[in-house]
């Protein structure tokens, strides 16, 4: 996967509009294919200040830190862990390698700690096309009302299918869509290791959807810089569940998270933080006007293919910016300033 790039170019973006003082990027890898910390700094350019280190993080176990089975993820929350103790970090946020986030939204999730612990937010998402629950608020953002009824009317059509399981339970799907709705049912009927399903993620071809319809609109909204983001605090807890593609959280809060005695069990950190969440009658928030990209599931057969795509079309964008600068997050265009 090279869609790290993205992130290197974006996180550039972000340290030329001087809004990286405070952030450390730490790499966590798992094979050895992708031990490049010279890359990273290649990448990175100007921003190569905040890099942190490359971490191995293979199928060992870190006694003292995390008792870890045998797989790659846990090693990874256990090095998170160990890095926000040992660095004293206030602050944590956690990027799946598989997603796209532009300068202006990184920004400004890199900034929303204090702000979304003031509000009482447990955790922050960005906005992505395939998110759940952030795929409606995403396409009432970005897309025209003819885009979003193409778009809900392929979620209206499907069947609630995930990971290979109908759940006839959750079915007829709303008609007209209602995202509100179906996370409600979804929250009342599944068991909450599950409650991460919905038609973006469990349809190709909605998923495809989604994605294509998210490529027509990179070249409007890359680079540009959006000084209005803000949080959207879910005060009436609408949504009950938010998947752990990309996130901010503060750091003692993810570290309560992972050490609850059901952690083990879930084989991810996605499930205790929600718990953890809704327990401590925290909130979560989601960072207004923010066009992230998540090319695809790992259940779509062309998942690769949909991840190089999306690659291409956001170096392109990130390319023209640089090509024709403007004044960055003062001015009204891109990030490549």
């Amino acid at each position: 996967r090279e869609l790290w790039r993205a992130l290197a170019s974006s996180l550039a973006n972000v340290w030329r509009a001087g809004l990286l003082s405070s952030v450390r990027l730490h790499a966590l890898v798992h094979n050895h294919k992708l031990w490049r910390p010279d890359a990273w700094r290649e990448a990175l350019g100007d921003a190569a200040p905040i890099f942190g280190g490359l971490h191995w993080c293979g199928t060992e176990s870190r006694a003292g830190v995390l008792a870890v089975p045998y797989n790659n993820y846990l090693p990874k929350v256990a090095t998170m862990v160990a890095l926000v103790k040992r660095l004293n970090y206030a602050f944590v946020a956690s990027f799946d390698d598989d997603v796209l986030l532009p300068a202006s939204a990184l920004g400004a999730l890199f900034a929303a700690g204090p702000k979304a612990e003031e509000l009482g937010c447990g955790v922050v998402v960005p906005l992505l096309q395939n998110g759940v629950p952030t795929v409606e608020l995403w396409a009432e953002t970005f897309l025209t009302l003819a885009e979003q009824n193409f778009l809900y009317k392929c979620f209206e059509e499907s069947t609630a299918t995930f990971l290979g399981r109908r759940y006839t339970e959750l079915e007829p799907m709303p008609r007209p869509w209602d995202g509100i709705e179906w996370y409600a049912r979804v929250a009342q009927k599944v068991d909450i290791a599950f409650q991460g399903m919905h038609p973006v993620r469990g349809n190709n071809t909605c998923m495809g959807a989604a994605l294509g319809l998210a490529l027509r609109k990179v070249p409007e909204q890359w680079t540009r810089w959006d000084p209005n983001h803000g949080l959207f605090v879910d005060v009436d807890r609408k949504y009950p569940y938010v998947l752990n593609n990309v996130f901010l959280m503060r750091a003692d809060l993810y570290i309560d998270a992972v050490s609850r005695e059901d952690f083990m069990g879930t084989g991810a950190d996605e499930v205790p933080m929600n718990r953890l969440v809704t327990e401590r009658g925290l909130h979560r928030c989601f960072l207004s006007g923010s066009f992230g990209i998540h090319p695809a599931y790992g259940t779509h057969p062309r998942n690769g293919d949909m991840e190089a795509v999306a690659l291409a079309e956001v170096l392109a964008a990130d390319q023209r910016a640089r090509s024709c600068p403007d004044d960055g997050p003062d001015g009204d265009g891109g990030g490549g300033g």
